[in-house]
């Protein structure tokens, strides 16, 4: 009886430990977009001119900070940014190339992120964007897979007899 009891409070504790690393859902992992903008001087020359005409240009970069907020590892994490409202023609430079790139999504593949831990990414984008038009993009996407718990059942111990 008492290896009963003590079988049904291991497999609650289990089920609570399992329930409270689901329990997050998507809380578990927090995805934030920010933006921010530099300025570029480049000299450009026409052929029928001798000296340079400095041109400033502005850049935008947009950078993904995917955290894990729970309490254990995350596994095969992906995470995926909507490029579709880009114009044709527009050159993209990322901080780290991503591992998928169709023209319409960037999508890079983190692996684990431990608890606590943050992965960032950025790409920077010829022009300035409104923060009003950032506010309006597809929120980015990141699937993952959490740590499974495992529950073994206890080996009964025989005790030996009293003479």
């Amino acid at each position: 009886m008492r290896f009963q009891h003590l079988f049904i409070m291991l497999f609650a504790f289990a089920l609570a430990g399992s329930v409270l690393a689901q329990g997050a859902g998507s809380d578990a992992v927090s995805i934030t977009r920010s933006l921010s903008y530099e300025s570029l001087q480049r000299t450009t020359y026409r052929t029928d001119a001798g000296a340079g005409t400095p041109v400033e240009t502005q850049i935008s970069t947009i950078t993904l900070t995917i955290t894990n907020n729970g309490m254990t590892p995350v596994n095969g994490v992906v995470l995926a940014e909507d490029i579709s409202w880009m114009p044709a023609g527009r050159q993209l430079t990322f901080s780290t190339q991503p591992d998928s790139l169709d023209g319409r999504t960037a999508t890079w593949s983190i692996g684990t992120l431990d608890a606590g831990k943050s992965a960032t990414l950025s790409y920077k984008v010829p022009g300035l964007i409104g923060p009003e038009s950032l506010s309006k993009l597809t929120e980015p996407r990141a699937t993952f897979s959490k740590t499974a718990a495992t529950l073994r059942r206890p080996i009964p111990q025989s005790r030996g007899r009293r003479s």
